[in-house]
């Protein structure tokens, strides 16, 4: 939901590799090693014995595969490959995971769980990897969209700066959501390591008969334990649909922040130029839909510390959401109708300069005045060379007399 942009295989594989970690944490100690912990259990895969010969080069050569794909930013069809086959073989080890766990082979079962773990974790690195790529190209997306309303800024072209505005506003709320998606993961590999550490050093004193330091470790390792049982649930997005919900709804309601910001600076910009009736209406409009927005968090907020959302009461939330949104939309409308106009007055007021400072370049006649008065600032103009003495219209909109009486000229 967050990263729309990211494949649905790469997506999957954190949910791959919580349902491999988590089925070691929920599943009894085998019979014929049952000094072993879940987490011992879990961490065969990760260098703490365990596992044929065949295995071990079975799983190395995941990792392999997935290290020179992150070293190679390796991208496009190429990787979609890699990532489909990567699944593939998972969902092949999983099913004979499920069938050597029904028929008792426990031994066996802990050795697929390895290679189930490795593989997850290569589509671990190959799902970093393509948020990286993501994140690079959002940061240079961004940076061009920033040239790109400073150019508008210099030009004076207000109209179009609004859309790359809230643009930009779009690609900053993308590359956060992938920031927090890579600190998510990043904490969730240290808990792993942790764990695993923990489990080795548990292992080696149980050997070495170091009962207290045995006992001494293993509330650690429970705690690790329901750490990672805690990231698994949240990040899970089938196990969390709600969780789901509520960061739509938080994402909504920072758009609708961004969007009112952005009319009140219209409303602003209209006060500014003397359309004061226009400038109030919007912000007062503005200031309705920053209520609305305000009661929509208190809504978010109370959900989100209930815990549960009715189907229908997150569908009349949503359904108030759209409705603003559709608002928005006129809104902005509306502020570029209003900015095509204002810049309509300011071509007109251009205009009118223009027309002043060519009349008063014109030299004045020698025995009578310049007709309509205009340039010499003596009265004001009538006409518009429409005199009785057939005067004629000249460029500042004034007539020069050429035997009779005009609006401002005199009879010669």
């Amino acid at each position: 939901m967050m990263l729309n942009n990211l494949t649905t295989g790469s997506l999957t594989a954190i949910a791959f590799s919580s349902a491999v970690i988590m089925a070691g944490l929920a599943e009894p100690p085998a019979p014929e090693a049952s000094h072993q912990t879940h987490s011992e259990r879990i961490a065969i895969g990760h260098g703490s014995g365990g596992g044929s010969p065949e295995d071990a080069h079975f799983t190395a050569g995941y990792e392999a595969g997935a290290q020179d794909a992150h070293a190679e930013h390796q991208e496009g069809p190429a990787r979609d490959e890699q990532v489909q086959q990567y699944e593939a073989d998972l969902a092949a080890v999983l099913e004979e995971l499920e069938l050597a766990k029904r028929q008792g082979k426990e031994r066996r079962a802990a050795e697929l769980e390895a290679k189930a773990a490795s593989i997850g974790q290569a589509l671990l690195h190959l799902h970093t990897n393509e948020m990286d790529l993501h994140r690079d190209k959002l940061t240079q997306h961004l940076h061009e969209l920033e040239m790109h309303m400073q150019n508008l800024r210099e030009n004076g072209h207000l109209d179009k700066l609004h859309q790359v505005e809230m643009e930009a506003d779009r690609v900053r709320e993308e590359m956060q959501m992938i920031e927090m998606q890579m600190q998510f993961e990043h904490q969730q590999r240290a808990v792993e390591e942790e764990l695993r550490r923990s489990v080795e050093q548990a292992e080696r004193a149980r050997h070495e008969g170091d009962v207290g330091l045995v006992m001494e470790l293993e509330p650690h390792i429970r705690q690790l334990e329901e750490h990672l049982a805690v990231l698994h649930e949240h990040h899970d997005p089938h196990a969390n649909a709600q969780g789901e919900q509520q960061d739509e709804l938080e994402i909504e309601l920072r758009g609708m922040e961004m969007q009112t910001h952005h009319l009140q600076q219209a409303a602003e910009n209209l006060a500014a130029i003397g359309r004061m009736d226009q400038a109030e209406d919007l912000m007062r409009q503005a200031e309705e839909m920053q209520m609305r927005a305000e009661q929509l968090q208190h809504e978010y907020e109370r959900q989100r510390h209930a815990g549960t959302h009715p189907e229908g009461e997150m569908g009349d939330v949503f359904g108030q959401i759209e409705h603003l949104n559709m608002r928005v939309d006129e809104l902005t409308d509306a502020v570029h109708e209003m900015r095509g106009e204002v810049r309509e007055i300011h071509e007109l007021v251009a205009q009118l300069h223009r027309m002043l400072r060519g009349q008063q370049a014109q030299p004045q006649r020698r025995g009578g005045r310049t007709s309509g008065a205009a340039a010499a600032g003596e009265g004001p103009v009538v006409g518009l060379g429409e005199g009785e003495g057939g005067g004629r219209r000249t460029a500042a909109g004034s007539s020069r007399a050429t035997g009779g009486r005009t609006g401002g000229g005199e009879e010669r």
